[in-house]
């Protein structure tokens, strides 16, 4: 056979991890060439995905083969000097092993695919860093959405995540502390678990969103599902089935406004927080659900008209369900629109996990005169529809049909949006091919201040914002924006409409009459 020496350079396969990094050369000084045209083929070397935690390789040499073209199965090493030595499902990254071929003792020349490698990727999974707070709250992060106001901080006499409320917000959702990154599996039911307690027996959810998706929620409905904490720790949980694999996942826990009880100020405590995947992925056993469809209502008398949930199995079987979730009370009479859940579950013999969700929407009785009219648009419900973002600059009241809004002198830089009277996802409808203007009637009591920003959104098709121009004082004018015309017809969420009043280089104040959408006559 042909032999000859060759010293094979560095390859670049992206960045490697956990691996030795250098030239790749031959083990000895002899290489061979087993035949002109003989190549070398390899099985076994494909990139395997696992997930932190899953069972770790044994053998890095297993399922690896190398085969002549003329049939001869080589003998497979190793490179030492380059590979990693291990793959460690504790910790993600990348781990790239290196093999050479051999014949009779010597190594098949590279030149003719003597060598391959083989990358093992552990991904995070639903791993937590720092899930039970024993030393700080790295990892984690705090989100106050819409003018609700909460600081999060290690408790480290709890050792657990501390989190401060001093305003909850109008939804469910706006003050969260979250945890980003994780990658779910398709067709998998995962189980939130964690333990709270708080000061005040506020409302504590769930969810699971993906960020790159606006956010959408993966498993509908469960972060609807308010439970109650107390002054002691209980453990909740919390559960999610998906249809198809997801990454960069963000995990909420969720603090907002679900009863009256969630307005008062409030500690929360947060620890031993989880996220693990059932062996069986829920509602694969053949349990039916009836009476669960969503529901949505007017009147909280509706409530107790409502049909029962039932199920049964795959026999026909009646089976008896475990219900959870928040029982509304009469601060939802005082929302325009809210969302709440109530669970169902079933576990059989066999640890079979089964589950539906009803979603129960409460819409304040309300028909404006024209489906493109913002709800309220004169204020003659005081701010009812009207979602309201003050700061310690910003204050807004609502008197006699208008909406007040005072400014203190100050010097802030905050960004134009840090304090706004806006509406959104109420159910206004704009029409693909008709034409429309927001129009605002105000007034001001100070002429140095010249301008506000207006905001009409309307996507994916638009985000106009327009500068409402003051050039007289204490006298309603009448500020329209550009005109807009739709692609395709707008409605709920993708609507949205505002002033946004970070104007701090003046004290001033400014009288609101009507914030309305008007459709441009034909």
């Amino acid at each position: 056979m042909k032999k000859r020496k060759i010293i094979l350079g560095a390859m670049l396969l992206g960045t490697l991890t956990f691996g030795t990094v250098g030239l790749l050369t031959s083990c000895n000084d002899n290489t061979v060439n087993p035949g002109e045209d003989l190549t070398v083929t390899w099985s076994g070397v494909d990139t395997v995905t696992l997930q932190m935690n899953d069972p770790q390789p044994t053998d890095l040499l297993e399922g690896v083969k190398a085969v002549a073209s003329d049939g001869t199965e080589l003998e497979v090493r190793i490179d030492t000097n380059s590979s990693a030595q291990y793959v460690d499902t504790g910790y993600p990254g990348t781990y790239v092993v290196y093999y050479y071929a051999y014949l009779d003792g010597e190594q098949v020349d590279p030149d003719d695919t003597g060598y391959a490698f083989k990358t093992w990727v552990v991904e995070r999974g639903t791993v937590l860093d720092n899930s039970t707070f024993d030393t700080g709250v790295t990892g984690w992060s705090g989100n106050g959405n819409a003018g609700s106001v909460m600081e999060y901080s290690w408790d480290e006499a709890e050792n657990a995540l501390r989190v401060d409320i001093t305003n909850s917000g109008g939804e469910y959702w706006n003050n969260q502390v979250e945890y980003n990154g994780l990658n779910l599996d398709a067709n998998t039911t995962y189980e939130i678990s964690f333990k709270a307690k708080s000061t005040t027996g506020r409302n504590i959810g769930a969810s699971i969103e993906v960020p790159a998706e606006g956010y959408a929620v993966v498993g509908e409905y469960a972060n609807c599902l308010g439970l109650t904490t107390t002054d002691e720790y209980q453990e909740f949980k919390f559960y999610y089935t998906t249809t198809e694999a997801k990454s960069a996942i963000k995990l909420g826990i969720l603090l907002g406004r679900f009863t009256e009880a969630d307005d008062a100020p409030s500690t929360v405590w947060i620890d031993d927080v989880y996220v693990n995947k059932l062996e069986k992925t829920a509602n694969t056993s053949g349990v039916v659900f009836e009476n669960a469809e969503n529901v949505e209502i007017s009147n909280l008398n509706e409530l107790e008209t409502l049909p029962e949930v039932t199920a049964k199995d795959a026999n026909g079987n009646e089976v008896k369900l475990t219900k959870r979730g928040v029982v509304p009370t009469s601060f939802t009479s005082t929302m325009t629109l809210a969302n709440w859940a109530e669970e169902y579950s079933y576990t059989d013999s066999e640890g079979n996990f089964s589950y539906v969700r009803r979603q129960i929407t409460w819409r304040f009785s309300y028909e404006p005169e024209n489906p493109y009219d913002t709800y309220n648009g004169d204020f003659d419900l005081d701010s009812m529809f009207w979602n309201l973002e003050e700061n310690g600059h910003i204050t807004i009241d609502f008197v006699d049909g208008t909406a007040v809004i005072k400014s203190t002198k100050d010097s802030s830089t905050e960004a134009d949006w840090a304090a706004q009277i806006q509406q959104n996802n109420v159910g206004n409808t704009l029409t693909a091919g008709e034409t429309y203007v927001l129009q605002v009637v105000a007034k001001i009591d100070n002429p140095n201040v010249k301008t506000l920003r207006g905001e009409f959104c309307a996507t994916p098709n638009a985000n106009a914002k327009f500068d409402l121009v003051f050039d007289a004082a204490d006298t309603y004018q009448t500020f329209t924006s550009q005109e807009f015309t739709p692609v395709e017809d707008v409605t709920g969420g993708n609507l949205r409409v505002g002033l946004l009043l970070a104007e701090y280089s003046q004290a001033y104040t400014l009288t609101v009459d009507s914030i309305q959408i008007v459709k441009v006559s034909e």
